[in-house]
């Protein structure tokens, strides 16, 4: 398995509605005649101290292999 990530910076305009809704499927679609198993998202929100991370959100998608991610 091997897994492919993107964070998203924190401070940057984020459409989270239209991520979830219209985009994930969409990729997911596209591509899973290349290997694609799973993805995900997180969130992230204040650090415990009250500081802000550096990333707003990290999407995951998981692929059978190094070369199903090249494809």
């Amino acid at each position: 398995m091997t897994v492919l990530r993107v964070g998203y910076k924190a401070g940057v305009r984020f459409d989270l509605t239209y991520y979830t809704s219209t985009h994930l499927p969409l990729a997911s679609e596209v591509m899973s005649p290349y290997g694609i198993r799973n993805v995900e998202m997180v969130t992230y929100g204040p650090n415990p101290d009250g500081s802000h991370p550096p990333y707003q959100l990290m999407f995951s998608a998981y692929f059978d292999s190094p070369l199903a991610v090249q494809n």
